[in-house]
């Protein structure tokens, strides 16, 4: 079984979820603070310290027709940041498509 941490890139917060591999599912966890897209680092180091996640999964907020909007190219620029930061590792974030993930109800 491996261990993922999904991270959702924003302005003010960055969402954090845990994952994994067997069940293929994820469990909202915490956010981290930020300003302006500058994430909290430390929070953010710590979190992948204690958890040891296997690999970082960064969300890509697409638009409607697909493609890459603003925010999109901010959160590459977040993912850029983060794999400089982990050496290029296994532990590196990967950028996955997403579309209104965050607009759907729980459950």
């Amino acid at each position: 079984m491996a261990t993922l941490l999904g991270l959702d890139f924003g302005l003010k917060h960055i969402g954090v979820a845990v994952g994994q591999t067997i069940t293929r599912s994820a469990t909202p966890m915490t956010t981290v603070g930020a300003a302006d897209g500058r994430p909290d680092w430390t929070a953010l180091d710590a979190l992948i310290r204690e958890w040891q996640p296997e690999r970082l999964i960064i969300g890509l907020p697409l638009n409607m027709e697909g493609k890459v909007s603003d925010m999109a190219k901010r959160a590459q620029r977040f993912a850029n940041r983060l794999n400089a930061r982990r050496g290029r590792s296994n532990r590196g974030g990967r950028l996955r498509r997403r579309r209104w993930s965050s607009a759907w109800p729980n459950g």
